[in-house]
């Protein structure tokens, strides 16, 4: 369990780290939520976790800020369990 706890974290922050300045915003959008359908997701699952987030569904900016300030949330409460 740890060990696969430490793996969805690891994801997250390399998915976080994606998150730099002067990256497009609607290909950091692709790149966000197709990681976290192909990859985040799955682990989640694995560990019968969930998280959830308000979407604002206004712009690609404004969606991937609210994912991924929900996934820091996310994985701030993982890591207690380390």
């Amino acid at each position: 369990m740890k060990q696969k706890i430490e793996n969805l974290v690891s994801a997250i922050n390399n998915l976080i780290d994606l998150d730099k300045p002067g990256v497009d915003d609607e290909m950091l959008y692709d790149v966000v939520f197709k990681t976290h359908t192909e990859t985040i997701r799955p682990m989640m699952v694995d560990l019968r976790m969930s998280f959830d987030y308000y979407d604002p569904d206004t712009s690609y900016r404004e969606d991937v800020d609210a994912y991924l300030n929900a996934l820091k949330d996310f994985k701030k409460r993982l890591e207690t369990l380390l």
